[in-house]
């Protein structure tokens, strides 16, 4: 079973939600309850409202929250129902790693809404130069149902449609976006010696300065741009078989 990280903050943000009864007149079951949708932390504006729950700093003079600030927040959200789960089915308020599970509704929501949140970028690219193209609402929906740990499965999704134009335009920006975000990820992570194995020069490299009686001699890679410099491809296939189990 997967487990889900309860934390603080959900207990915090989860005090101001604003419940209420909905009512269906033409239905036996009239009465339904529900979060407020326009309203749900009391106000309107849930991700302003999470920040401001939070009392993270808000820019006096543009009244907007810091970028990192907005994304904390909008993760928060779309954790919300699953620790909300575990409090309610646990009895507790207690911080910290508990099994949820895989198929509950609210897991398995939560899975498809983060796989959409971390698409978002390359969405807002492809909305951008499609603005008024009816295929778009097909993307979201799309985008929107990629289930399992691996977001960038939306691209194997996409190809069992019949292609357009719109939708090889649409691959094409989530490779690009997948394919800038493993990299740099993985450049944070790693450091020269891990660079070595993809280095274009490794086998005759000396992995340091050299000297052959004259001037100190250094490795081709010192001061290169490792994007421009190492086998990226290589790096990117192997980086997610390692992550994701798949290349």
């Amino acid at each position: 079973m997967p487990s889900f990280k309860l934390k603080p903050e959900h207990i915090k943000i989860m005090t101001d939600l604003n419940f209420r009864i909905s009512i269906l007149i033409d239905s036996k079951d009239r009465y339904r309850p529900a979060i407020d949708v326009k309203r749900p932390f009391g106000n309107s504006g849930p991700t302003t409202n999470v920040c401001e729950i939070m009392g993270w700093h808000c820019d006096e003079e543009s009244g907007e929250y810091a970028a990192e600030d907005i994304e904390k927040a909008e993760m928060l959200i779309i954790e919300l129902p699953v620790a909300l789960q575990i409090v309610m089915q646990n009895h507790t308020f207690e911080p910290g790693e508990y099994e949820v599970g895989e198929y509950s509704s609210a897991y398995f929501n939560y899975v498809h809404i983060r796989n959409y949140h971390a698409l978002k970028s390359p969405i807002a690219e492809i909305e951008e130069k499609y603005k008024d193209c009816d295929q778009m609402e097909r993307l979201h929906e799309v985008c929107m149902n990629v289930s399992g740990d691996n977001p960038w499965k939306v691209i194997d999704d996409l190809k069992w449609f019949a292609q357009t134009d719109f939708l090889a335009d649409a691959i094409v920006v989530f490779e690009k976006h997948r394919d800038e975000q493993i990299l740099d990820e993985w450049l944070k992570t790693h450091d020269g010696e891990d660079y070595c194995k993809y280095c274009p020069e490794n086998a005759e490299c000396p992995h340091g300065m050299a000297c052959y009686g004259g001037e100190p001699i250094e490795p081709s890679c010192y001061g290169a741009d490792m994007k421009e410099f190492l086998y990226t491809d290589s790096i990117i296939e192997d980086a997610l078989e390692e992550r994701y189990g798949e290349e």
